[in-house]
């Protein structure tokens, strides 16, 4: 098998974590950084709801936008001084969360190999999040930007997971058919059925695997230790 793209997913994936315990966690830290301002509830329920509105997306406005402007309508505060008080937080603050999730000796080598295999490899991650904040989370693992062609973040991303159109883009952005590109990914729901659907192929890492009884997956997975096996057998022809 020979890939032209290969796309990795970070949480759950990369970066070994049980979601519900580092969310928590996040919203920990980051409320932290807001409590004289907002308290923790209605902060949280402000995140959520922003991240409802990039769900809802035209494919016009970027997540950014979208998220920052249903803040803004919503919580009536300042927007400004909110989003410069997150970056300062992803940049800093953020690095805290790593007792959050759980190491992975193995991120490097599998991400050195996807390059030696593919033209282009991607860091498929949510964009839900600024840079900034990908570039935090890929230092847990001993990753960082100059590890991948382009990661996704919510500066310059129209959709987010599962919107099949968020992984068309990165089609689009590369040329590539569906038969061309692998995803990486631990969640079925996210990661494995807008992929199928478009025709991409799928490697479940099941280590963190989230599961989806609406859309349960029947394909390719095992452990990121299997991963590393299945990338060494793969035809590098895609280069």
């Amino acid at each position: 098998m020979k890939y032209k793209l290969i796309m990795f997913d970070m949480d759950g994936t990369l970066l070994p974590m049980e979601q519900d315990r580092f969310v928590k966690g996040y919203f920990y830290l980051l409320c932290k950084e807001v409590a004289d301002k907002i308290d923790a509830d209605s902060f949280v329920k402000s995140i959520w709801s922003g991240v409802r509105a990039m769900a809802l997306s035209n494919g016009i406005t970027t997540n950014r936008e979208a998220f920052w402007k249903d803040f803004e309508e919503k919580t009536k505060l300042d927007r400004d001084y909110f989003e410069k008080v997150c970056d300062d937080f992803y940049a800093n603050g953020f690095k805290k969360a790593i007792g959050f999730t759980s190491p992975n000796q193995l991120a490097k080598e599998a991400v050195d190999i996807a390059r030696s295999k593919a033209k282009h490899v991607v860091l498929a991650t949510n964009p839900l999040f600024p840079l900034v904040a990908q570039k935090t989370r890929l230092s847990f693992v001993g990753l960082d930007e100059k590890d991948f062609d382009y990661i996704t973040a919510y500066e310059d991303q129209y959709f987010i997971k599962p919107d099949t159109r968020y992984y068309q883009a990165l089609l689009d952005k590369y040329s590539v058919s569906p038969s061309e590109c692998l995803m990486i990914g631990n969640d079925e729901h996210e990661d494995a059925y807008p992929c199928k659907n478009l025709g991409i192929d799928v490697y479940l890492v099941n280590d963190c695997a989230i599961r989806s009884e609406k859309h349960p997956y029947s394909g390719l997975e095992g452990s990121f230790s299997d991963l590393i096996d299945y990338l060494k057998g793969l035809d590098d022809e895609g280069k």
